[in-house]
């Protein structure tokens, strides 16, 4: 992992953060507000984590020749999922191989409104994530992390939601029913006593400290960033890839010019030659009219 500045954006415009490095271990404690710009400038990847709410996770089996073509299949692909228009929907893909390939949605207005929000503050992100995937994903158990007035689950991979936590139950009863469920593992950062569950937990971790170092903690490579497609070019990074790509073009045209400069030379110096034969051919006819 690289030395990563974790951001979590709150639903209300508020920030968070932390600084995690290769071979550390995870700060215990995180900061409120924006970051400064030395913290800013130090970070070699900038991950901001935004509500769960306004992203949709799903996976669905389809089969694209490039990158290109499998973000243009994907809005078809899942268009019956979708409560919006698919022109007003911002579509990512998880990267890696296979026919099922994983996918988040969230309006491009959404979208708009959150890295608007942290040019602000001077943050351009390098990934943007939803929070629910730095939950662990676990085949043997449902992670649950409440967190104020709200739950966040992760199901499976490609499976989440968040809700209010008075709606909690009921989605959790709900999910159930699709599926039965695993054993919950529930981290509660409220200081009020443990929730009273429909279903089964295998561990209730009650009073924690910190939501951002435990989601810090969870969080290794991520999986998909929603800096992809058409918002690709708000990506921190992208900034150097469009400068080099300029430079390169720049250099091309360059040589371009050069060699064309080099071909008209050629050209006008062999006209020349040519010239300067048929001058001297006539010159020898009038000094020498017997040859």
């Amino acid at each position: 992992m690289p030395d990563r500045l974790l951001l979590r954006l709150d639903s209300d415009g508020g920030l968070s953060w932390l600084r995690t490095s290769a071979g550390a271990r995870t700060p215990s404690v995180s900061t409120a507000g924006d970051p400064p710009a030395s913290v800013l400038a130090a970070g070699s990847e900038i991950v901001v984590l935004v509500p769960s709410e306004d992203v949709l996770l799903t996976d669905v089996r389809l089969s694209a020749r490039n990158r290109a073509q499998l973000l243009q299949a994907l809005p078809f692909a899942i268009e019956d999922q979708l409560l919006g228009a698919i022109e007003d929907q911002h579509f990512a893909a998880a990267t890696g191989n296979g026919d099922s390939v994983g996918a988040a949605v969230v309006a491009k207005a959404t979208m708009t409104k959150w890295l608007d929000h942290l040019a602000t503050a001077n943050i351009t992100p390098d990934v943007l994530i939803p929070e629910t995937l730095a939950l662990p994903a676990d085949a043997e158990a449902v992670n649950v992390m409440i967190d104020g007035n709200r739950a966040i689950v992760r199901l499976a991979p490609w499976s989440a939601f968040a809700c209010s936590l008075s709606e909690f139950p009921h989605w959790l009863e709900q999910a159930n029913g699709d599926a039965t469920l695993a054993p919950l593992v529930v981290h509660d950062f409220r200081a009020a006593p443990a929730l009273v569950l429909p279903l089964k937990s295998s561990s209730y971790h009650e009073r924690q400290s910190d939501p951002l170092v435990h989601l810090a903690a969870g969080l290794a490579q991520p999986a998909l960033n929603l800096l992809d497609g058409e918002f690709a070019t708000r990506h921190r990074h992208a900034r150097g890839a469009r400068r080099w790509r300029l430079a390169a073009m720049l250099a091309a045209a360059v040589l371009v010019l050069a060699v064309a400069n080099l071909g008209f030379d050629v050209m006008r110096l062999s006209r020349a030659s040519a010239r300067m034969d048929v001058l001297a051919q006539e010159a020898v006819a009038k000094a020498f009219p017997d040859i």
